[in-house]
């Protein structure tokens, strides 16, 4: 029987569990434990939610709210602020008002209904909310024992949830936490004693977020903490723009992993990360960390800082720019009025992944590798804490066509794709300044160039003169071929389209061997590349 392999699970920068606030009786409650996600978003919400609604609330001053203008029903939970609850014993107190009065505070368990004592003294709360009923005896406590309710049931978890009910009978839900039995806990506890090398092999959930130093990461310990077994951990992913975060013009923009984030583009910062600073985060709170090495297309898309930002000032050389087949490379905020990750995304110029863009693949092979370098260095001093590496989470072909432009129609990648359909120059191992070996990635069926005429139905007399389709649908031509085939079911833009899909795939596997170079395991470097279907053949 195999083992199963360490497992990194990404999740979305959110809020950890917590009680919810008043006022949300139509609300069903949550069913899952986490929700898993397959994508990320690389931006931190900083646990907003948790810092409002978790723990204790102290009583917000209302002034001198009428019963008529205040809201219907409010209140907080003091304690426990933890989530989720474990064990099958619940101590609860809060405070709750309602317009009309409270009559009651019930604990329920799913369909359960268990009394809270109510009527505490609360000074603090008659102080804040002087506009309701009873104000000063607002509190209430609770504590009960479920373990003979829970005896022998199968489930992991249990809603439980703290309603408010007014003296007319209105019902409010005031929070929802999670009640999880121990032996949930426990129940595969066997097995792992049976073998207790699987203990080695962690799951890990990890929370996407930047602005660590800032507090992008407060929280996620303390919020999850209940969840960690002998197998199951939580952890954080971060992003390190390795061609952003630079020593500048001055130091041939060399990666920096102490860079300054106090650095500014306008009214943002370049960079909300370094990566020594997230290493020394993860250090401190002994977390589990995942390191999104992004030098790819978006990572300079917050605004254009060439004196800092590699992309940006390799982006200045249109020889390094993606072309459209109208042969223009576009400027970097051609596409400033479209939504993006930030305002006004700096996102309309595309750095090419041509293997002949020599001084490009030099400088992004360098950064990357020092980046790669120090990571690799924490891996071996800390390997609990190391989940891994992911590579350029947009390497794509421009994918901004609404405006009837395609990409990439640099030069370069004509030349590639010549040699490509043909197994020649690179493919065939022929040595070419600053180009890579790629014979094994040469095509299984080379074509001739009568092949090539009869897929393009052209009469080109030398490789030199074969070129990419260039009609599309939505282009202001046709989208119709010279066969009278739409241009999606024409034989070959299908091989233009394979070779485009090509190159992103090669970039990740060159991605993917630099850093391994450097010593990151291969088995901790992931690709971020989306799924795409295989072609036979191809």
């Amino acid at each position: 029987m195999r083992e199963p392999p360490e497992t990194a699970v990404l999740m979305p920068t959110a809020s950890p569990p917590s009680s919810k606030p008043a006022g949300n009786a139509d609300r069903k409650p949550l069913r899952s434990v986490v929700i898993l996600a397959l994508a990320a978003a690389l931006a931190a919400a900083a646990f907003w939610a948790w810092n409002h609604y978790g723990g204790a609330r102290a009583p917000r001053q209302q002034g001198a709210a009428s019963p008529a203008t205040a809201a219907a029903t409010i209140g907080g939970i003091d304690r426990p602020a933890t989530e989720p609850l474990l064990g099958s014993t619940v101590s609860m107190t809060g405070w709750a008002l309602a317009r009309e009065g409270v009559r009651a505070v019930e604990v329920r368990l799913d369909d359960r209904r268990y009394a809270a004592a109510i009527g505490i003294a609360r000074p603090d709360v008659a102080q804040a909310q002087p506009g309701y009923p009873d104000s000063a005896a607002a509190g209430f406590a609770f504590t009960g024992d479920f373990s003979a309710v829970l005896a022998g049931d199968p489930a992991s978890q249990h809603t439980l949830a703290i309603v408010v009910v007014a003296r007319d009978g209105r019902e409010t839900v005031l929070a929802e936490k999670r009640l999880i039995s121990a032996p949930a806990l426990s129940r595969w506890s066997g097995l792992l004693d049976q073998r207790p090398a699987l203990a080695e092999r962690k799951t890990r959930f990890l929370m996407m977020t930047s602005g660590v130093g800032a507090g992008g990461a407060d929280g996620i310990d303390a919020a999850y903490r209940p969840y960690f077994t002998r197998t199951t951990q939580i952890g954080f992913a971060v992003p390190i723009l390795y061609m952003r975060t630079t020593r500048g013009a001055a130091g041939d923009w060399a990666f920096d992993p102490d860079f300054d984030l106090s650095r500014r583009c306008g009214d943002r910062a370049i960079a909300e990360d370094s990566l020594n600073g997230v290493i020394r985060d993860a250090t401190e709170r002994q977390l589990p960390v995942q390191f999104i090495l992004d030098g790819g297309n978006r990572a300079d898309a917050g605004c254009d800082v060439p004196q800092w930002d590699l992309n940006d000032h390799l982006e200045q050389d249109v020889a390094h720019c993606q072309w459209s087949q109208r042969d223009e490379a576009l400027p970097d905020d051609h596409v400033r009025h479209r939504p993006g990750p930030v305002p006004s995304p700096q996102a309309g110029c595309r750095l090419t992944h041509h293997v002949y863009a020599t001084r490009l693949r030099e400088y992004k092979q360098r950064n990357l590798q020092a980046a790669a370098a120090i990571v690799a260095r924490f891996a071996q001093e800390h390997p609990a804490l190391f989940v891994g590496v992911v590579l350029d989470a947009d390497t794509h072909t421009n994918p901004f066509t609404r405006d009837g432009r395609w990409y990439d129609y640099n030069p370069g990648m004509l030349k590639q794709f010549r040699h490509w359909l043909g197994g020649t120059g690179p493919y065939a191992a022929a040595r070419e300044r600053g180009a890579p070996d790629l014979a094994s990635y040469r095509r299984a069926a080379p074509l001739a160039l009568g092949d090539v005429n009869r897929l393009a139905r052209k009469q080109w007399k030398t490789w030199d003169d074969v070129d990419p389709p260039r009609a599309f649908a939505g282009d202001g031509t046709t989208d119709v071929t010279p066969g009278g085939r739409p241009f999606w079911d024409d034989p070959w833009h299908a091989e233009w389209d394979t070779f485009r899909r090509h190159v992103v795939g090669l970039h990740h596997d060159e991605l993917s061997a630099w850093v391994a170079a450097m010593g990151v395991p291969r088995d901790r470097i992931f690709s971020a590349q989306a799924f795409v279907a295989p072609e036979a053949g191809k």
